[in-house]
């Protein structure tokens, strides 16, 4: 098992048992008690999240650009050009599409109504 699924499960086991003890918990001290609590966790767990997020959006290199850009007039040299056997005409994984697609034939999955 590699360390990247290792951290994920290890996450969801405390985050599981984070759970059932914070439930087990409200269950313990009552109804009135523990919406207090949870109004004032939930408070600190929102403020925590959006003060990371904010962090995350302001540190530099947070991924908006590409580090794999190519010079005006100049190839990618990751980019392998198509071969005359027609080779690279169905693997789409080297192409980059902008836009929507569009269907040229077909009924695009319309339902026919009275009107047409």
């Amino acid at each position: 098992m590699n360390a990247h699924r290792r951290w994920i499960l290890w996450g969801g086991i405390t985050f599981s048992l984070t759970l059932l003890g914070l439930g087990s918990y409200f269950a313990y001290i009552g109804l009135e008690q523990a919406d207090k609590l949870a109004s004032i966790l939930g408070f600190f767990v929102g403020s925590l999240g959006l003060a990371i997020s904010i962090l995350l959006a302001l540190l530099p290199g947070n991924g908006n650009t590409s580090s794999n850009t190519t010079a005006p007039g100049r190839t990618d040299p990751s980019v392998t050009p198509p071969s005359a056997d027609g080779e690279l005409a169905n693997n789409l994984s080297n192409n980059h599409f902008h836009g929507p697609a569009a269907i040229i034939n077909g009924d695009h999955g319309r339902q026919q109504n009275r009107f047409g």
